[in-house]
Protein backbone atom coordinates (compact mmCIF):
# COMPACT_ATOMS: atom_id res chain seq x y z
CA UNK A 1 0.00 0.00 0.00
CA UNK A 2 1.74 3.05 -1.05
CA UNK A 3 0.09 5.96 -1.18
CA UNK A 4 -1.93 8.04 0.70
CA UNK A 5 -4.79 8.51 -1.68
CA UNK A 6 -6.22 5.99 0.71
CA UNK A 7 -6.09 8.33 3.69
CA UNK A 8 -6.31 11.71 2.11
CA UNK A 9 -8.80 13.29 4.38
CA UNK A 10 -9.24 9.76 5.64
CA UNK A 11 -12.94 9.85 6.29
CA UNK A 12 -13.31 6.13 6.85
CA UNK A 13 -17.08 6.29 6.91
CA UNK A 14 -18.17 2.72 7.45
CA UNK A 15 -22.05 2.85 7.66
CA UNK A 16 -24.38 -0.01 8.54
CA UNK A 17 -25.18 -1.44 5.11
CA UNK A 18 -28.59 -3.03 5.23
CA UNK A 19 -29.10 -4.21 1.67
CA UNK A 20 -31.24 -3.17 -1.26
CA UNK A 21 -33.81 -0.41 -1.17
CA UNK A 22 -37.33 -1.29 -0.15
CA UNK A 23 -40.43 0.90 0.20
CA UNK A 24 -40.94 2.16 3.74
CA UNK A 25 -38.18 0.02 5.16
CA UNK A 26 -37.51 2.33 8.13
CA UNK A 27 -39.50 4.26 10.70
CA UNK A 28 -38.09 7.16 12.72
CA UNK A 29 -39.62 8.54 15.90
CA UNK A 30 -38.79 12.04 17.13
CA UNK A 31 -39.36 12.73 20.82
CA UNK A 32 -38.65 15.50 23.30
CA UNK A 33 -35.72 13.36 24.52
CA UNK A 34 -34.24 12.59 21.10
CA UNK A 35 -34.76 10.60 17.91
CA UNK A 36 -34.42 6.92 17.08
CA UNK A 37 -34.86 4.98 13.84
CA UNK A 38 -35.98 1.41 13.27
CA UNK A 39 -35.38 -1.07 10.49
CA UNK A 40 -38.57 -3.04 9.82
CA UNK A 41 -38.39 -6.84 9.45
CA UNK A 42 -41.28 -7.88 7.18
CA UNK A 43 -39.46 -11.07 6.24
CA UNK A 44 -40.18 -12.29 9.78
CA UNK A 45 -43.47 -10.57 10.67
CA UNK A 46 -45.25 -9.15 7.59
CA UNK A 47 -48.66 -8.71 9.24
CA UNK A 48 -47.15 -6.99 12.27
CA UNK A 49 -45.04 -4.65 10.11
CA UNK A 50 -48.05 -3.71 7.96
CA UNK A 51 -50.09 -3.04 11.10
CA UNK A 52 -47.35 -0.82 12.57
CA UNK A 53 -46.98 1.13 9.32
CA UNK A 54 -50.74 1.69 9.26
CA UNK A 55 -50.52 3.54 12.57
CA UNK A 56 -47.40 5.43 11.47
CA UNK A 57 -48.79 6.54 8.10
CA UNK A 58 -52.08 7.71 9.60
CA UNK A 59 -50.23 9.84 12.15
CA UNK A 60 -51.63 7.92 15.10
CA UNK A 61 -48.26 7.76 16.88
CA UNK A 62 -47.82 11.54 16.70
CA UNK A 63 -48.12 13.18 20.13
CA UNK A 64 -48.12 9.80 21.88
CA UNK A 65 -46.13 9.09 25.03
CA UNK A 66 -43.76 6.46 26.35
CA UNK A 67 -45.96 5.34 29.21
CA UNK A 68 -43.78 2.58 30.62
CA UNK A 69 -40.11 2.06 31.40
CA UNK A 70 -39.06 -1.22 33.02
CA UNK A 71 -35.50 -1.82 34.13
CA UNK A 72 -35.58 -5.12 35.96
CA UNK A 73 -38.02 -3.88 38.57
CA UNK A 74 -39.89 -6.03 41.04
CA UNK A 75 -43.02 -5.83 38.86
CA UNK A 76 -41.89 -8.12 36.04
CA UNK A 77 -38.06 -8.33 35.73
CA UNK A 78 -38.21 -6.96 32.17
CA UNK A 79 -35.96 -4.43 30.45
CA UNK A 80 -37.90 -2.27 28.00
CA UNK A 81 -39.68 0.96 27.17
CA UNK A 82 -43.27 0.87 25.90
CA UNK A 83 -45.46 3.29 23.97
CA UNK A 84 -48.06 3.59 21.25
CA UNK A 85 -51.07 3.32 23.52
CA UNK A 86 -51.71 6.81 24.82
CA UNK A 87 -51.57 10.40 23.61
CA UNK A 88 -51.18 13.51 25.73
CA UNK A 89 -54.28 15.69 25.81
CA UNK A 90 -54.26 19.48 25.93
CA UNK A 91 -55.68 19.26 29.44
CA UNK A 92 -52.66 17.20 30.63
CA UNK A 93 -54.56 13.92 30.52
CA UNK A 94 -53.69 10.63 28.85
CA UNK A 95 -56.04 9.56 26.07
CA UNK A 96 -56.25 6.18 24.36
CA UNK A 97 -54.87 6.00 20.82
CA UNK A 98 -57.39 5.07 18.14
CA UNK A 99 -56.84 1.41 17.30
CA UNK A 100 -57.59 -0.90 14.40
CA UNK A 101 -58.62 -4.54 14.63
CA UNK A 102 -56.23 -6.77 16.61
CA UNK A 103 -53.72 -8.80 14.62
CA UNK A 104 -52.70 -12.45 14.95
CA UNK A 105 -49.49 -13.31 16.77
CA UNK A 106 -46.67 -14.07 14.31
CA UNK A 107 -44.04 -16.51 15.51
CA UNK A 108 -40.44 -16.37 14.28
CA UNK A 109 -36.96 -17.15 15.52
CA UNK A 110 -36.18 -13.45 16.12
CA UNK A 111 -35.46 -13.04 19.82
CA UNK A 112 -36.50 -10.25 22.17
CA UNK A 113 -32.95 -9.03 22.74
CA UNK A 114 -31.64 -5.52 23.27
CA UNK A 115 -32.58 -3.13 20.47
CA UNK A 116 -35.41 -5.27 19.07
CA UNK A 117 -38.96 -3.85 18.90
CA UNK A 118 -42.00 -6.07 19.40
CA UNK A 119 -45.76 -5.60 19.67
CA UNK A 120 -47.35 -5.47 23.09
CA UNK A 121 -50.58 -7.37 23.67
CA UNK A 122 -52.90 -8.60 26.39
CA UNK A 123 -50.97 -11.28 28.27
CA UNK A 124 -53.89 -13.71 28.22
CA UNK A 125 -54.68 -13.28 24.50
CA UNK A 126 -52.07 -14.12 21.84
CA UNK A 127 -54.02 -12.38 19.08
CA UNK A 128 -54.71 -9.04 20.78
CA UNK A 129 -51.92 -6.69 19.59
CA UNK A 130 -53.13 -3.35 18.22
CA UNK A 131 -51.09 -0.14 18.53
CA UNK A 132 -48.77 -0.65 21.48
CA UNK A 133 -45.11 -1.50 20.93
CA UNK A 134 -42.08 -2.00 23.14
CA UNK A 135 -38.32 -1.82 22.62
CA UNK A 136 -36.14 -4.26 24.52
CA UNK A 137 -33.43 -2.38 26.43
CA UNK A 138 -31.89 -5.61 27.70
CA UNK A 139 -32.04 -9.32 27.05
CA UNK A 140 -35.63 -10.50 27.62
CA UNK A 141 -35.18 -13.85 25.89
CA UNK A 142 -35.72 -15.86 29.06
CA UNK A 143 -39.06 -14.16 29.71
CA UNK A 144 -40.36 -13.48 26.18
CA UNK A 145 -39.03 -16.50 24.29
CA UNK A 146 -40.65 -17.85 21.15
CA UNK A 147 -40.60 -21.35 22.66
CA UNK A 148 -42.55 -20.21 25.75
CA UNK A 149 -46.20 -19.39 26.41
CA UNK A 150 -45.26 -15.73 26.87
CA UNK A 151 -44.12 -14.78 23.35
CA UNK A 152 -44.38 -11.27 21.90
CA UNK A 153 -43.73 -10.79 18.18
CA UNK A 154 -40.54 -8.90 17.21
CA UNK A 155 -40.88 -6.94 13.96
CA UNK A 156 -38.17 -4.23 13.92
CA UNK A 157 -34.81 -3.30 15.38
CA UNK A 158 -33.23 0.00 16.40
CA UNK A 159 -30.51 1.03 13.93
CA UNK A 160 -30.05 4.60 15.14
CA UNK A 161 -30.59 6.28 18.48
CA UNK A 162 -30.24 3.38 20.92
CA UNK A 163 -28.56 5.92 23.20
CA UNK A 164 -31.87 7.84 23.26
CA UNK A 165 -33.74 4.66 24.19
CA UNK A 166 -31.25 4.07 27.02
CA UNK A 167 -31.68 7.67 28.17
CA UNK A 168 -35.45 7.17 28.43
CA UNK A 169 -34.95 3.87 30.23
CA UNK A 170 -32.72 5.63 32.77
CA UNK A 171 -35.28 8.34 33.62
CA UNK A 172 -36.96 8.28 37.06
CA UNK A 173 -40.27 6.46 37.09
CA UNK A 174 -43.43 7.30 39.01
CA UNK A 175 -46.46 5.20 39.78
CA UNK A 176 -49.57 7.18 38.85
CA UNK A 177 -51.80 4.12 38.46
CA UNK A 178 -54.11 5.33 41.22
CA UNK A 179 -55.10 8.30 39.05
CA UNK A 180 -54.42 7.06 35.51
CA UNK A 181 -54.87 3.26 35.57
CA UNK A 182 -52.66 0.17 35.85
CA UNK A 183 -50.80 0.94 32.61
CA UNK A 184 -49.04 3.80 34.42
CA UNK A 185 -47.27 1.94 37.20
CA UNK A 186 -43.85 2.65 35.61
CA UNK A 187 -44.21 6.05 33.92
CA UNK A 188 -40.82 7.58 32.97
CA UNK A 189 -40.73 11.26 33.87
CA UNK A 190 -38.53 14.27 33.25
CA UNK A 191 -38.06 16.04 36.57
CA UNK A 192 -36.65 19.52 37.07
CA UNK A 193 -35.14 20.32 40.43
CA UNK A 194 -37.17 19.08 43.36
CA UNK A 195 -40.55 20.21 42.06
CA UNK A 196 -43.45 17.82 42.38
CA UNK A 197 -44.29 15.86 39.25
CA UNK A 198 -47.16 17.17 37.15
CA UNK A 199 -48.26 15.74 33.81
CA UNK A 200 -47.26 18.01 30.92
CA UNK A 201 -45.43 17.85 27.59
CA UNK A 202 -42.29 18.87 29.48
CA UNK A 203 -42.43 16.18 32.15
CA UNK A 204 -43.28 13.02 30.18
CA UNK A 205 -41.62 11.50 27.11
CA UNK A 206 -43.64 12.68 24.11
CA UNK A 207 -43.17 11.28 20.60
CA UNK A 208 -43.84 14.39 18.55
CA UNK A 209 -43.96 12.54 15.25
CA UNK A 210 -43.31 9.17 13.65
CA UNK A 211 -42.71 8.72 9.92
CA UNK A 212 -41.70 6.01 7.46
CA UNK A 213 -38.73 6.21 5.08
CA UNK A 214 -37.47 4.14 2.17
CA UNK A 215 -33.85 4.87 3.12
CA UNK A 216 -31.83 6.45 5.92
CA UNK A 217 -29.46 8.07 3.42
CA UNK A 218 -29.04 11.77 4.06
CA UNK A 219 -30.17 11.62 7.69
CA UNK A 220 -27.73 12.68 10.42
CA UNK A 221 -25.17 9.89 10.88
CA UNK A 222 -25.24 7.21 13.53
CA UNK A 223 -22.76 6.83 16.35
CA UNK A 224 -19.98 5.69 14.02
CA UNK A 225 -20.01 8.93 11.98
CA UNK A 226 -19.26 12.59 12.49
CA UNK A 227 -20.01 13.95 9.01
CA UNK A 228 -23.47 14.93 7.86
CA UNK A 229 -22.47 15.70 4.28
CA UNK A 230 -22.35 12.19 2.90
CA UNK A 231 -24.70 9.26 2.62
CA UNK A 232 -24.11 6.46 5.08
CA UNK A 233 -23.31 3.66 2.69
CA UNK A 234 -20.25 2.52 4.66
CA UNK A 235 -19.59 1.35 8.22
CA UNK A 236 -17.62 4.06 10.08
CA UNK A 237 -15.85 7.39 9.66
CA UNK A 238 -12.50 8.75 10.75
CA UNK A 239 -13.46 11.33 13.37
CA UNK A 240 -10.68 13.32 15.04
CA UNK A 241 -8.12 10.76 13.98
CA UNK A 242 -9.96 7.61 15.05
CA UNK A 243 -12.61 5.17 13.88
CA UNK A 244 -15.27 3.32 15.85
CA UNK A 245 -17.10 0.30 14.45
CA UNK A 246 -18.70 -3.05 15.35
CA UNK A 247 -16.58 -6.14 14.80
CA UNK A 248 -17.39 -9.83 15.00
CA UNK A 249 -14.57 -11.73 16.72
CA UNK A 250 -14.53 -15.44 15.92
CA UNK A 251 -15.30 -17.63 18.95
CA UNK A 252 -15.93 -14.58 21.16
CA UNK A 253 -18.85 -12.58 19.75
CA UNK A 254 -19.71 -9.00 18.77
CA UNK A 255 -17.72 -6.01 20.04
CA UNK A 256 -17.48 -2.28 19.47
CA UNK A 257 -13.93 -1.01 19.07
CA UNK A 258 -12.20 2.32 18.67
CA UNK A 259 -8.96 2.53 16.69
CA UNK A 260 -6.51 5.42 16.27
CA UNK A 261 -4.84 6.25 12.97
CA UNK A 262 -1.14 6.41 13.91
CA UNK A 263 0.59 6.24 10.52
CA UNK A 264 -0.08 6.82 6.83
CA UNK A 265 3.48 6.47 5.43
CA UNK A 266 4.92 4.18 4.38
CA UNK A 267 1.93 2.12 5.51
CA UNK A 268 -1.48 2.78 7.00
CA UNK A 269 -1.53 1.68 10.63
CA UNK A 270 -4.41 1.65 13.10
CA UNK A 271 -3.91 1.03 16.82
CA UNK A 272 -6.60 -0.30 19.12
CA UNK A 273 -7.29 2.23 21.88
CA UNK A 274 -6.74 0.82 25.35
CA UNK A 275 -9.97 0.04 27.23
CA UNK A 276 -12.11 1.08 24.25
CA UNK A 277 -13.47 -2.40 23.52
CA UNK A 278 -17.09 -2.99 24.57
CA UNK A 279 -19.07 -6.18 24.11
CA UNK A 280 -22.33 -5.64 22.23
CA UNK A 281 -25.53 -7.52 23.00
CA UNK A 282 -27.55 -6.63 19.93
CA UNK A 283 -27.43 -8.04 16.42
CA UNK A 284 -26.06 -5.90 13.56
CA UNK A 285 -26.27 -6.97 9.95
CA UNK A 286 -22.99 -5.45 8.75
CA UNK A 287 -19.81 -5.64 10.84
CA UNK A 288 -16.08 -5.90 10.50
CA UNK A 289 -14.63 -9.35 11.19
CA UNK A 290 -11.55 -10.40 13.14
CA UNK A 291 -10.00 -13.87 13.04
CA UNK A 292 -7.82 -14.44 16.14
CA UNK A 293 -6.15 -17.45 14.48
CA UNK A 294 -4.84 -15.52 11.47
CA UNK A 295 -4.79 -12.16 13.32
CA UNK A 296 -6.64 -10.61 10.38
CA UNK A 297 -9.15 -7.76 10.60
CA UNK A 298 -11.43 -7.19 7.59
CA UNK A 299 -13.46 -3.99 7.38
CA UNK A 300 -16.09 -4.30 4.62
CA UNK A 301 -16.18 -0.72 3.32
CA UNK A 302 -14.64 2.70 3.89
CA UNK A 303 -15.39 6.16 2.56
CA UNK A 304 -12.54 8.61 2.05
CA UNK A 305 -13.81 11.94 0.86
CA UNK A 306 -15.91 11.04 -2.16
CA UNK A 307 -14.27 7.65 -2.72
CA UNK A 308 -15.41 4.33 -1.26
CA UNK A 309 -12.92 1.56 -0.49
CA UNK A 310 -14.00 -2.05 -0.06
CA UNK A 311 -12.68 -5.09 1.80
CA UNK A 312 -9.91 -3.45 3.78
CA UNK A 313 -7.63 -6.14 5.18
CA UNK A 314 -5.51 -5.30 8.23
CA UNK A 315 -2.99 -7.59 9.92
CA UNK A 316 -2.06 -7.48 13.62
CA UNK A 317 1.63 -6.57 13.35
CA UNK A 318 2.43 -5.58 16.94
CA UNK A 319 0.71 -7.44 19.75
CA UNK A 320 2.07 -5.17 22.49
CA UNK A 321 0.78 -1.92 20.96
CA UNK A 322 -2.18 -3.65 19.27
CA UNK A 323 -1.20 -2.14 15.91
CA UNK A 324 -2.86 -3.26 12.68
CA UNK A 325 -1.22 -2.62 9.30
CA UNK A 326 -3.22 -2.30 6.07
CA UNK A 327 -2.50 -5.18 3.68
CA UNK A 328 -5.05 -4.83 0.90
CA UNK A 329 -8.20 -3.08 -0.28
CA UNK A 330 -10.26 -2.50 -3.40
CA UNK A 331 -11.57 0.81 -4.69
CA UNK A 332 -15.05 1.63 -5.95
Amino acid sequence: MKGINFVKGMMLCLALVTGTAQAQRYVCMESNVGKWCLELLPQYAPITVANFLNYVNQGLYDNTIVHRSANGTAYDSLYLIQGGGYSLGSDATFNLVKTFAPIPLEFSTVLNVRGVMAMARVASDDNSATSQWFINTGDNVGVLSYWSDNYYAPFARVVRGMDVIDKINALPIVNVSADQGLAFMELPVILSGISLFKISKNTVVVINKAYALDSLAGLPPDAYHCSTTIENETLTELCNGSVTFPVWVDHLGLYEVNMQLVSTQPQVVLTLKTFSTKQMDTSIQETAEYDPDTKTLVIPSVRIGTTIYKSLVFKLTDVVSQSYTLQDYSRQ
